[in-house]
């Protein structure tokens, strides 16, 4: 296995700590993705699906800081004025 299949894999798991569905189900998603993709063994595919991963991660990302962005937002509101 790459190295950079198991990274990638590590990060999956550390965003999907803070994602807002329940762990365990965004666990079971990411090793349902891996195990789909386990058969690659030519390289442009291995670097195909490892582009694709990265760009899924990036939108993880995203979501879990619009997530917080919107539960501050939520909490403290928009006007600096009421405090």
């Amino acid at each position: 296995m790459d190295y950079r299949v198991r990274l990638l894999y590590k990060r999956f798991l550390l965003v999907g700590r803070q994602y807002p569905e329940p762990f365990g189900i965004v666990r079971e998603k990411i090793k349902r993705g891996f195990q789909a993709n386990s058969t690659n063994c030519d390289k442009p595919s291995i670097e195909r699906a490892l582009e694709h991963g990265e760009f899924v991660l990036k939108e993880a990302q995203a979501l879990v800081s619009l997530h917080k962005y919107r539960t501050l937002n939520k909490r403290y509101g928009r006007n600096s004025d009421e405090f």
